[in-house]
């Protein structure tokens, strides 16, 4: 394997990062998939407990508030897996200086994790709104 090679070429605290590395993308992989089949289970069995399609605008948005901190969730752990995962591929090849950057690095990823999730919660929420203000309007 390519990958097993070029680790090899620098030093063994190299070598341990990215093998630690390789467990972040492993793990990341896997809460991605599962945040998939779980956001679905839940979207689905809630859509079913209010009697499937949206035919009651309260029901629908808490439907879609619901689906979307429980994706939110799994993103965020996505995000803090990813960002670990990209810091340990390069962690012995920056210098010091770079090193002291990573939680800024790894700051930056969550917060893009929560706007992307407050964005999520925001539409979820007003879009049913919108929806009910122009059925009342007919």
């Amino acid at each position: 394997m390519r990958l097993r090679d070029g680790k090899r070429e620098f030093n063994p605290d190299h070598e341990q990062s990215v093998d630690k590395a390789l467990r972040f993308l492993i793990g990341a992989v896997v809460i991605y998939v599962v945040g998939l089949v779980v956001g679905a289970l839940v979207g689905f069995a809630m859509q079913t407990s209010i009697g499937g399609g949206p035919t009651n605008p309260a029901a629908q948005v808490q439907v879609d508030l619901v689906v979307a901190v429980v994706g939110g969730v799994f993103n965020l752990i996505f995000v803090i897996l990813i960002a670990l995962a990209l810091e340990g591929f390069i962690e012995r090849l920056m210098t010091q200086k770079g090193r002291a950057a990573r939680n800024l690095f790894i700051g930056l990823s969550l917060l893009a994790s929560f706007a992307s999730m407050g964005l999520a919660v925001a539409s979820a929420s007003s879009f049913p709104v919108k929806m009910l203000a122009l059925a009342n309007d007919r």
